[in-house]
């Protein structure tokens, strides 16, 4: 299996913890409006006060790291929520076309023949 793609282009250029912070936040701006998004810019905003005195160099990089990958798998989440609703409701729309011709027609073929009565 190939590895999933960055949620954003720019993540590899992603080197410090300003850098990652904005990074987040600008994923953030790609999930759905509301609790949801409210949710992860309050646990970005978390995580970052509590890593606020980290100071080994390795360690903040295998802090990016894991930040990365974890917006990954939530953008990624999220986009397939997404897909699936949009195929949902291209589906009701086309049994809605389909159910609405089958109506007509057995509401036609109900009715009393007008000419035949005359």
């Amino acid at each position: 299996m190939l590895p999933a793609m960055p949620p954003l282009p720019s993540a590899e250029r992603v080197r410090s913890a300003v850098q990652l912070y904005r990074y987040l936040l600008r994923c953030c701006r790609r999930l759905p409006e509301g609790s949801v998004r409210q949710h992860y810019r309050h646990t970005i905003r978390q995580s970052f006060k509590v890593h606020a005195d980290e100071d080994d160099p390795e360690r903040i990089q295998q802090i990016i790291k894991r930040a990365i990958e974890d917006a990954d798998w939530v953008m990624n989440k999220y986009e397939k929520q997404k897909k699936r609703k949009d195929e949902d409701k291209k589906d009701t729309v086309q049994e809605g076309k389909h159910q609405g011709a089958g109506r007509y027609n057995r509401d036609m073929s109900a009715a009393p023949n007008v000419r035949g009565a005359s």
